[in-house]
C-alpha cells in the first residue's frame, strides 16, 4: 500500500502545479471601469453566403454628452433581423446577433441595434462589430467578414465638448446633437 501513496502524491502535485501554470496565463477582458483592455483574439468559424443573401452592417459611434469617455453604438442593418430567441440554435439565414470588439477585444454580444459601452481609458480605440448566425458563425462573402468599424479618441482631460457631438437619430424618430436645422 505504501508503495502506491508516493506516485499518487507525485502526480497530484506535478496536476496542482500543472494547473496553476495555465490558470495563471489566462488573459481575460478586465471588469473593471474605466475599461482597460487586454490582448485577447476571438475568432468563429465563417458562412460564406451569395451576395443576395448578404446582411450589411452600418456604425455609428455617439460620444455619450454627459459622461466623457462614453459611447452609444448604433448598429444599422439590411438584410438581417436580429434573433436573441434563437442564439444557439440552427441557422436561419439572415438572422442572428453581433459581437462587439474593442481594439481587437471582445466586449460580448449584441442582441438589438443600440449598445452602451462603458468608459474607455484616455487614447485611440477602434470600435467593431461583427454580425454573426444564430449557431455563431460570422456572416462573410467570399471569405470577407460582414463588419463594421469606427476609430473613437477619448481625451487625456475626458471634458466634453457638447460641439463634437455628431448628428443621429434616435429610436423614437426624434434627432440628437449637431444637426444642421435648414
Amino acid at each position: 500500500m505504501n508503495k502506491l501513496i508516493m506516485p499518487c502524491i507525485f502526480v497530484f502535485v506535478i496536476g496542482l502545479a500543472l494547473g496553476f501554470l495555465f490558470a495563471t496565463t489566462i488573459k481575460e477582458a478586465p471588469l473593471d471601469y474605466p475599461v482597460d483592455l487586454a490582448v485577447m483574439s476571438h475568432t468563429h468559424p465563417q458562412l460564406n453566403v451569395t451576395a443576395e443573401e448578404l446582411p450589411s452592417l452600418t456604425l455609428r459611434v455617439i460620444r455619450d454628452p454627459k459622461s466623457a469617455g462614453d459611447f452609444a453604438v448604433h448598429l444599422m442593418t439590411e438584410n438581417f433581423v436580429f434573433a436573441p430567441e434563437h442564439v444557439s440554435t440552427e441557422h436561419v439565414p439572415g438572422e442572428g446577433h453581433a459581437h462587439i470588439f474593442v481594439d481587437d477585444v471582445k466586449l460580448g454580444r449584441l442582441y438589438g441595434e443600440w449598445y452602451h459601452l462603458p468608459t474607455l481609458t484616455p487614447g485611440e480605440h477602434e470600435i467593431m462589430v461583427s454580425l454573426s448566425t444564430n449557431d455563431h458563425r460570422e456572416y462573410a462573402l467570399a471569405g470577407v467578414p460582414v463588419m463594421a468599424s469606427e476609430v473613437v479618441n477619448v481625451p487625456e482631460d475626458r471634458t466634453m465638448q457638447m460641439d463634437s457631438m455628431p448628428c443621429h437619430q434616435m429610436p423614437d424618430g426624434s434627432w440628437m446633437g449637431d444637426c444642421d436645422e435648414s
